[in-house]
């Protein structure tokens, strides 16, 4: 009793498993990261710090509105696929938010 072979488990979808452990942690690690780049960038670019604020406020209310949209309206999970949608998703935004306020920081008016 006891003293047997040692037992060996292997089934395929025990890798699958082990990342949707650290998914969600990583999820949020990978968006920090990518707006405090985007942030740095956008201080490169926009030289007024409001206006470097007021993009990356803009970038987080987008964010919010895709992951809100992701969980509430289509039952998407977390997962690599989104994780990395996610990801786009904040390089998108501060794309078209930088445009805006470069176009408002050089208007004339």
């Amino acid at each position: 009793r006891g003293r047997g072979a040692p037992a060996l488990l292997h089934f395929q979808g025990m890798q699958f498993w082990e990342a949707t452990d650290v998914i969600v942690s990583q999820t949020l690690f990978n968006l920090l990261y990518a707006a405090l780049s985007c942030f740095i960038i956008t201080l490169v670019i926009l030289p007024h710090p409001l206006l470097c604020c007021v993009t990356m406020i803009v970038v987080a209310s987008i964010l919010g509105g895709v992951l809100a949209s992701m969980a509430l309206l289509f039952d998407i999970q977390i997962e690599t696929i989104s994780m990395i949608c996610l990801v786009l998703s904040i390089g998108f935004s501060i794309d078209n938010v930088v445009h805006y306020c470069h176009a408002y920081m050089t208007s004339s008016k």
